[in-house]
């Protein structure tokens, strides 16, 4: 969901939503999402893929929200969200903005 292709993003958008209805289907309650990553440093920054991903996961709300499962978002291995000097701020205040920003 957080590429710079916007057919490439719709995609990923219906792979979260068939998630969503897996995840329900098999009795679960939390499908794993990992919030994106910059995979293009010359061609896109953090602040473009935290956008791309934020319009994203605004889409599946609305069917999470109705068949009860919750969108877990993982920080892992990608670094997306782990502060990188002072000007991104601690690291909870950042994940707290995913939050937010939805």
């Amino acid at each position: 969901m957080s590429d710079p292709t916007a057919d490439t993003r719709a995609k990923a958008v219906e792979e979260l939503l068939e998630g969503i209805r897996y995840t329900r289907a098999i009795g679960a309650s939390t499908l794993l999402l990992v919030p994106g990553a910059v995979r293009d440093q010359k061609n896109e920054n953090k602040h473009q893929v935290w956008e791309r991903r934020v319009a994203g996961i605004r889409q599946a709300i609305p069917l999470a929200a109705e068949l009860g499962v919750r969108i877990g978002i993982g920080n892992i291995w990608n670094r997306f969200l782990y502060p990188i000097g002072d000007a991104d701020g601690p690291r909870m205040a950042r994940i707290g903005r995913i939050f937010t920003d939805l």
